[in-house]
């Protein structure tokens, strides 16, 4: 199977050691795919999208880029891919979108993205609110890496909401097969969301910093997001 990852290239790793999302994601990812994957990396900000048959399947990462307001008034860039995710939808390409590739999924998809007053960091609990059968024997809830100031707030018509919290309640949907979004980050660990969160100090108070930072080392779930990735892939791309 060949699986193009649709980075926005926005913002560089912030600090030097840390791996940029891609690479993270093809490590975290590949071990929970019982089958051989080819990578392809499509950066936003200076690739040309590729015609949608070029790969088996995408998924598109976190990053930073407006997706707040009318679409018209989104970057170019932006808008076409928000048109390619339209178009993959049409021919039920399987789709992956984590954090920004959450959001703009569902933009693309007709839902409503919004901006909050403060930032999700840290770990965070987060219920799942519907189980399905690529998700094997899945827990009613799970800890995940956050780090997000914005989010979705009314999800596409077509989308089945399938984890949800009190700070993020459409925090994870589904659409028929083919699509799986997540706002949480199955490719973060301690050091990365240490970092992120270092990077962004000032955009919390000294009390929610101080809980977010205490999050990172308690239990997370992380393992079992990449598996739910590689398992929803399998069963999207394998005939009825």
């Amino acid at each position: 199977m060949k699986i193009g990852i649709i980075h926005i290239n926005h913002t560089p790793p912030p600090v030097s050691t840390i791996e940029e999302s891609p690479k993270r994601f093809i490590r975290h990812i590949t071990p929970y795919m019982d089958f051989d994957v080819e990578w392809a990396v499509i950066r936003l900000l200076g690739d040309t999208l590729p015609a949608i048959d070029n790969c088996d399947g995408y998924l598109i990462t976190g990053g930073s880029a407006p997706l707040v307001g009318d679409i018209a008034t989104l970057p170019q860039p932006t808008v076409a891919l928000l048109d390619f995710i339209g178009n993959a939808h049409v021919v039920k390409k399987p789709l992956v979108g984590i954090c920004w590739g959450h959001q703009a999924i569902c933009k693309a998809l007709g839902g409503v993205v919004t901006k909050l007053n403060t930032y999700g960091m840290g770990i965070k609990e987060t219920q799942v609110i519907k189980k399905y059968h690529w998700m094997g024997d899945a827990p009613d809830s799970v800890r995940l890496y956050s780090m997000h100031t914005c989010q979705v707030t009314t999800p596409p018509p077509s989308g089945e909401v399938f984890l949800s919290s009190d700070f993020c309640p459409y925090a994870g949907f589904t659409v028929d097969k083919h699509i799986l979004t997540m706002q949480q980050h199955p490719d973060y660990n301690i050091a990365v969301s240490e970092a992120m969160i270092h990077r962004r100090a000032d955009r919390l108070s000294p009390e929610a910093l101080k809980i977010a930072r205490a999050s990172l080392i308690t239990p997370h779930h992380t393992e079992l997001t990449c598996k739910w990735i590689g398992s929803f892939f399998k069963q999207a791309t394998t005939p009825c």
